[in-house]
């Protein structure tokens, strides 16, 4: 059986996500480490009746409002890769221990708003075509027919990453789960101790014949993979405007 590394699926997962590693302000520190102005303590001074003192006293805080966004810090692999039979069959693809979202903010939980798939036929490898399911593969006489699902951990059901009519998929919490007033696919918790909360995604995929211009030279070890997916995932930490869909992580 010839196998061949497929572009890795090079699902290059791009992050959308504002990127690995944004630097942000942890309100709880700010907070803490700026609670008071003890420099300018105010005294509670005692009332006065007929120059007596009363024995009630009064004194004046005034409160004041340090606004801080908090940014999104995260990480997610930028190339993955999975192999493939050149004659069709099921792709080898990378498990879910090593294809993750890792929160690494202390701030607050990651949603997961959308992700984004497209086929890469802007690469010197074109004429790849999504198929809304695998079996739809056994009917297929297109080369380079692809079917590619992720399953979040915690998600009952993968979701299909290709479709038959575009070669772009897109997913939001109204296509994934059918639940429309829900408005996040699922949620990574905020990261506890040293280590990032991390939510595994579990990929799967399988294709048609790949066709003469590919050919089993082409590996991971000498750079020669093709890509052919990429996929863009946009997360929020604005948790007041989320609403409770589907969770995992």
């Amino acid at each position: 059986m010839k196998k061949q590394t497929v572009g890795a699926l090079a699902l290059s997962a791009a992050l959308a996500m504002g990127m690995a590693g944004t630097a942000f302000a942890d309100p709880a520190a700010v907070v803490q480490g700026n609670a008071t102005d003890n420099a300018s303590d105010t005294a509670i001074e005692n009332t006065q009746a007929d120059g007596k003192n009363t024995g009630v006293g009064s004194g004046n805080t005034e409160v004041y409002l340090q606004a801080v966004t908090n940014q999104v810090n995260a990480t997610i692999p930028l190339r993955v890769y999975a192999v493939a039979d050149i004659d069709g069959g099921d792709m080898v693809m990378p498990s879910a221990a090593s294809y993750k979202i890792t929160n690494n903010s202390t701030a607050g939980t990651l949603y997961v708003t959308q992700v984004q798939a497209a086929l890469d036929n802007a690469g010197a490898i074109n004429g790849w075509t999504g198929v809304a399911t695998k079996e739809a593969l056994a009917t297929t006489s297109a080369e380079k027919a692809v079917f590619v699902s992720m399953q979040p951990a915690g998600i009952a059901a993968p979701w299909a990453l290709t479709s038959g009519d575009s070669t772009t998929k897109v997913l939001s919490p109204a296509t994934a789960t059918g639940a429309a007033s829900a408005n996040y696919l699922w949620e990574v918790a905020k990261k506890s101790g040293d280590a990032g909360t991390e939510s595994a995604i579990q990929l799967v995929g399988a294709n048609s014949a790949l066709g003469a211009n590919i050919d089993t030279s082409m590996t991971y070890e000498n750079g020669s993979a093709v890509k052919f997916m990429n996929i863009t995932y946009t997360v929020s930490m604005k948790a007041h405007e989320m609403t409770a869909g589907t969770t995992a992580g």
